[in-house]
């Protein structure tokens, strides 16, 4: 039960809406060390389901490299290309709560 648990919060929703709420904190507040966080919170979502479960390793290297390389624009204070880097994230996890809110329950 608490292995389903920790489960849940390091590779579900809440990660992936911590990641995003500390990216954007880390934007907005121009903070380097919580846009690593980030993608540190990021890391095992990346891994296992664009990884694993969509059976291509690769796929989940570029969320991750996002987070990463916007953290280094942060540090060298290149903003607009910090916030360019949270684009493509952005719109994933939006597709992703698209398809499961309007998935039909039968």
């Amino acid at each position: 039960m608490l292995t389903q648990t920790l489960v849940i919060i390091f590779i579900g929703w809440p990660a992936l809406i911590a990641s995003l709420l500390a990216w954007l904190a880390g934007l907005v507040t121009k903070k380097f060390i919580i846009v690593m966080i980030a993608g540190i919170i990021i890391l095992p979502f990346a891994f296992f389901y664009l990884g694993a479960y969509l059976s291509s390793g690769w796929l989940g290297l570029p969320f991750s490299l996002g987070h990463f390389a916007s953290a280094i624009a942060v540090r060298q204070n290149k903003m607009l290309v910090a916030w360019l880097l949270l684009a493509p994230y952005t719109l994933f996890v939006g597709m992703l709560a698209y398809i499961v809110l309007t998935q039909s329950f039968r």
